[in-house]
């Protein structure tokens, strides 16, 4: 089979490679834990909470980046919009076979999905991912130094999503984004681990963040976390900034140019 007959699979990792969501699963968590029928996601509260996670933490007030400002984003690593549009379109046209999220983030308090959905609302891609796998996808998977679990490309190939009717390694060409690449176990010949991708760690300014916790407050009249939330948002560890400061990162684009590339070969 040649090259270009190969079925693309294009796997990307979460946390400090699409975006930074460390704070954005701790809202997550309270809100559902306060609200349980935003869990289902069939429900309006569900709906709703993705709507308000994609325009004010992903995005900035629910502004969407634009290829003259592309830098303009909340938490979403600039070019992540674009690059889940491409895929989209590449997925209409045949280009590229399926897309797959691989992270070593659990999926408590259906989190993992929650995010899922999130970034496909932000970039008003559905059903750009096919297959999500998380920490609990794999339990015995090994753990690295960081406290990330090993990925393996195999676990990829072989699921029934990707391959269903068990075609060979040689027809399938599967690329990885993770900004830890030394963490990924190819499954074959036809695998890359993009290498040019470091951890993305820019956050929005504590103004916007008190923005969108009162919007989740007043949305779903929660009384009692006031407190709690404002210890997050002052925690030296984040190091926010008062006020928004837009990211000059290219990284992603640079990865799209890279793709293309692979994908023609």
């Amino acid at each position: 089979m040649s090259n270009k007959k190969k079925k693309v699979v294009v796997v990307l990792d979460n946390d400090e490679c699409t975006g930074q969501y460390v704070m954005a699963s701790v809202f997550h968590s309270h809100i559902v834990n306060n609200y349980p029928d935003t869990t289902n996601k069939n429900s309006k509260n569900y709906q709703t909470l993705v709507k308000l996670f994609s325009d004010y933490y992903l995005k900035i007030n629910g502004v969407s980046p634009s290829k003259r400002n592309i830098g303009m984003v909340g938490c979403a690593r600039p070019g992540t919009f674009f690059l889940l549009k491409l895929l989209h379109k590449y997925k209409e046209f045949g280009i590229v076979h399926k897309v797959v999220m691989y992270t070593s983030a659990s999926n408590e308090d259906n989190w993992v999905y929650f995010l899922k959905d999130c970034l496909e609302e932000y970039a008003q891609a559905p059903g750009v991912f096919d297959l999500v796998f998380h920490r609990e996808s794999f339990p015995n998977a090994k753990i690295a130094p960081s406290g990330a679990t090993m990925k393996d490309l195999n676990n990829v190939f072989k699921h029934h999503t990707v391959n269903p009717k068990k075609l060979g390694k040689e027809n399938f060409k599967i690329i990885m984004l993770d900004d830890n690449p030394q963490n990924i176990k190819k499954s074959g010949p036809n695998n890359n681990v993009y290498q040019g991708l470091s951890a993305y760690h820019h956050m929005i300014g504590k103004n916007n963040l008190r923005k969108f916790i009162q919007i989740l407050f007043d949305k779903f009249k929660i009384k009692d976390k006031r407190n709690f939330f404002q210890e997050i948002i002052e925690d030296p560890d984040f190091n926010l900034t008062d006020n928004y400061e837009q990211s000059d990162d290219k990284e992603i684009i640079e990865f799209m140019k890279f793709l293309n590339k692979y994908i023609s070969t």
